[in-house]
């Protein structure tokens, strides 16, 4: 794909989000508290996954290694 192209693409999917937003806006739904939220919510699974490699990192390495292993196994 080439620069133009992706440039094309990129502003065709930030108009469609921006007219996405206006609409639920107009029917009553925050966007901004939506993304407000879902970031919370991220933050704080990044925070579990993280205190779950600290406790267990032998099993997050097995974990790692057996998605790496499958997933160059798809290819």
């Amino acid at each position: 794909m080439n620069d133009a192209h992706s440039r094309e693409v990129s502003e065709a999917a930030a108009q469609l989000g921006r007219a996405v937003s206006n609409k639920l806006k107009d029917v009553g739904v925050d966007t901004e508290v939506l993304k407000k939220a879902a970031n919370a919510q991220a933050a704080t699974l990044q925070d579990m996954v993280a205190e779950e490699i600290v406790r267990r990192p032998w099993q997050a390495l097995g974990l790692a290694a057996l998605v790496g292993f499958w997933m160059g196994a798809r290819r």
